[in-house]
């Protein structure tokens, strides 16, 4: 009749790709291994993308406010988004092993990149506001001011800068 199933054996087939484990276990020794300015940039470049999601700027009237983030103010807040995240990536991929971004050039992309970000944050920063204008306008029943998304941006890419310069500067002295 039936025939009863084999048993189960807890040995892994040789033609079966091997457990992911392995990998995170690879992936936890580089995370170990990582220098400060490497930390530095991948904590303070994920800090900084979070950042671009929180309020960049808000206008008020009375008890209701209204935010805009990194990405609804205008080409130098996605700028700024823009290179921010790409020198998180990049940071990040080299050390930890994902794609094939050599030290050397994780760290150029970070020292270009990182001021970039730096650069366009500032420039946010020091720019009035759009809709600045309709406070005068209004006699101050409108408040338009900067948000904590880009005060918190601006010291985040300082510190992204700071580890890009750190980095590279190691890197050069090898």
């Amino acid at each position: 009749m039936d025939e009863p199933l084999p048993e189960e054996t807890h040995e892994p087939d040789p033609g079966l790709p091997r457990p992911a484990g392995s990998d995170w276990a690879a992936v936890r020794r580089r995370v170990s291994s990582l220098h400060p300015p490497e930390v530095l940039m991948i904590v303070s470049g994920a800090l900084f993308v979070i950042a671009t999601f929180l309020p960049w700027y808000e206008a008020s009237v009375g008890p209701l406010t209204v935010s805009e983030t990194a990405w609804n103010v205008g080409v130098l807040g996605v700028m700024a988004a823009l290179c921010g995240l790409i020198t998180t990536a990049v940071a990040s991929a080299s050390p930890l092993g994902f794609g094939n971004i050599s030290t050397q050039t994780a760290a150029l992309v970070g020292v270009v990149l990182a001021p970039a970000t730096l650069f366009f944050t500032m420039l946010r920063v020091l720019i009035d506001p759009p809709g600045a204008a309709v406070t005068q306008f209004t006699l101050g029943l409108v408040k338009v001011s900067r948000g904590i998304g880009l005060w918190g941006a601006l010291v985040l890419a300082v510190a992204m800068t700071g580890g890009a310069v750190r980095k590279y500067r190691a890197v050069a002295l090898r």
